[in-house]
């Protein structure tokens, strides 16, 4: 007589694993991107005078949309799409100041 395999069911399993970060760490990093968007804000009023305030406000607006957007798609942030996200900040941030 043939033994029947074992077949084996998993239940409440998500397919995320919720990220082990303190909030120590988390402040930090909230401070560092805090800096470096008050230095690029600074640097726009530097080099561009008062329209450097505009251009500002538009760098701000084009993180709320993107940031918005991810919020509500749920969509899943790797280190790499993070990682992209840094790069078209600063590509939006070089755009705006070649614009002038």
């Amino acid at each position: 007589m043939e033994k029947s395999p074992i077949l084996y069911s998993v239940v409440g399993t998500t397919e995320t694993v919720p990220a082990d970060m303190k909030q120590n760490v988390l402040t930090i990093m909230v401070i560092i991107v805090l800096v470096i968007a008050i230095f690029m804000a600074l640097s726009y009023i530097y080099f561009v005078g008062i329209k450097g305030i505009y251009q500002t406000l538009v760098l701000i607006s084009y993180i709320l949309v993107v940031t918005l957007f991810i919020r509500f798609t749920d969509i899943v942030i790797t280190i790499p799409a993070i990682i992209g996200l840094i790069i078209l900040y600063i590509l939006e941030y070089l755009v705006l100041l070649k614009k002038q």
